[in-house]
């Protein structure tokens, strides 16, 4: 059963190995202003739903893609 109902990804750890990102980069991420990681912080647990970070990393590879086709 989890700790936190609501939430099947507990800590930056989790975090890293789902989107296979590194704990620096998942950091920065977390602390951006455009665009921030869909993530909650309660007390001292980082917490997420991995159906928001699946779609917050579509996005970014959306804006990314588009961002190229402007620039050509």
């Amino acid at each position: 059963m989890a700790r936190f109902p609501g939430f099947d990804v507990e800590g930056v750890k989790a975090i890293c190995e789902h989107l296979d990102l590194s704990p620096g980069t998942v950091k920065r991420l977390m602390a951006r202003r455009q665009r921030p990681l869909p993530v909650k912080k309660y007390l001292s647990f980082i917490l997420a739903k991995r159906t928001e970070l699946d779609a917050w990393r579509a996005g970014e590879l959306a804006a990314g893609s588009a961002e190229e086709t402007a620039t050509q």
